[in-house]
């Protein structure tokens, strides 16, 4: 059941895309004048476009029945990675083998990239299609209504960025108050999207909303909103009154919060300083966040990926001596931890500070434990934890623009041919 308010909740969603919009609707007009009549892709390295394939390939071998829910969520990282690279043509190519509602986000996603791009034609054409995906999985036996409710989302933001406010009124308003409540990055992100062309009235609009409302909030919603309110931070930087505000709820007000779930949306407040030349402000975000780190009971495989977040932060504000020790020393807290991690989840672990050592730019080292990091994934005889360490080890690579080895990249091809049974 749809309450008035959860209704205004949702249509904030898609409604300041264009209620709002005016850099948007300047951007399409400028793109429009300049004769983008196609969609394009954004510049890419071969050997991004190469781990961007090859970890679609992986994740289609996941066959439908009976794991048509963990083919589709491994197709969808892959997608979601070609959003994140400016690839819109690249998923739009694997949309029509995603799984299930995957293909009708994907093809929701590609309508709204396009619009950013001042490129609507044939927008029709796929929300039609994404349309169809909601329809057709709305007959499935128990399917669950947040993943029908997130095609719609994207579709009412597609809508809107192609300038039909009222299409994409209509679009939010078949949206289930429930589904608000989805624990799901891929939500919160979309939801977070709207910030873009926000303006400052509507941000302050959006803060009291949240405000008022978090305590009563779900998890997932909070973690939509805290998502918010981290865009926010960044879009409205220069003014300082809504950034302490933003501050405060992200830094004091909120802080029963689940600890990863509040460095993901604090951590970007680093950036957003370091954007504006206050090294000061971001070495203070960072402090509070190592405080955060070092007073939460982490399981071993959570806290890697804390510590070399951490690490990529301090490199950010120049201090690369000290990221680089932390690095060694989450190493040793690995290999002292080890055998507490089970085997399914040790590439997830070691992955992180792979990456992390990229960040720093020491591409050998990186190479070599991204390297370890996949030979840890593959020891399960289970074809699905490897499948899903893969995808996601490839997935990361290209969007950190890490170019592969030639032997490391044929040893990504060789764990992708040896997807079979067992699953």
């Amino acid at each position: 059941m749809k309450t008035p308010f959860a209704s205004s909740v949702l249509l904030l969603c898609v409604l300041p895309l264009v209620s709002c919009g005016d850099d948007h609707q300047h951007a399409v007009t400028s793109a429009r004048a300049a004769g983008h009549a196609e969609v394009v892709d954004a510049a890419a390295d071969p050997s991004q476009r190469a781990l961007l394939e090859l970890a679609f390939e992986a994740a289609s071998r996941f066959p439908t029945s009976p794991h048509k829910k963990n083919r589709g969520r491994a197709q969808g990282l892959v997608l979601a990675g070609c959003f994140e690279l400016g690839l819109p043509l690249l998923a739009l190519r694997f949309a029509p083998q995603a799984e299930g509602w995957r293909r009708g986000a994907a093809y929701a996603d590609f309508v709204y990239h396009a619009a950013r791009q001042g490129v609507t034609e044939g927008s029709r054409r796929y929300l039609a299609l994404a349309s169809q995906v909601v329809d057709a999985e709305s007959a499935v036996p128990n399917a669950q209504q947040w993943r029908l409710d997130t095609v719609r989302l994207k579709i009412a933001r597609a809508l809107a960025a192609v300038g039909d406010l009222d299409g994409a009124q209509q679009t939010a308003g078949a949206i289930d108050a429930s589904s608000r409540g989805a624990v799901d990055p891929d939500w919160s992100t979309t939801v977070a999207s709207r910030v873009v062309d926000m303006d400052l009235d509507a941000a302050r609009r959006d803060l009291a909303l949240i405000t008022d409302s978090f305590e009563g909030q779900s998890l997932g919603e909070q973690g939509s909103s805290l998502a918010v309110l981290s865009a926010m931070h960044g879009r409205f930087f220069s003014d300082r009154e809504l950034r302490e505000q933003l501050e405060e709820r992200l830094l004091v007000r909120y802080v029963k919060l689940p600890a990863a779930l509040r460095l993901e949306a604090i951590a970007p407040l680093v950036g957003h300083y370091l954007a504006n030349d206050e090294v000061d402000g971001a070495r203070e975000i960072v402090a509070q966040l190592a405080a955060l780190v070092e007073r939460t009971r982490w399981r071993p495989e959570d806290k890697l990926p804390a510590l070399a977040r951490m690490a990529e932060l301090r490199a950010d504000l120049g201090d690369v001596d000290l990221a680089r020790q932390e690095l060694e020393a989450a190493l040793v807290y690995y290999h002292e931890v080890r055998g507490e991690i089970f085997d399914i989840y040790r590439c997830d672990a070691l992955r992180p500070v792979g990456l992390a050592f990229a960040h720093l730019g020491d591409r050998e080292r990186a190479l070599d434990l991204l390297a370890t990091a996949l030979e840890e994934g593959v020891q399960n005889p289970n074809a699905r934890p490897r499948c899903d360490d893969l995808v996601e080890t490839c997935v990361a690579m290209a969007s950190r623009r890490i170019e592969p080895s030639a032997e490391m990249f044929d040893r990504m091809r060789a764990v992708c041919a040896d997807l079979n049974e067992p699953w």
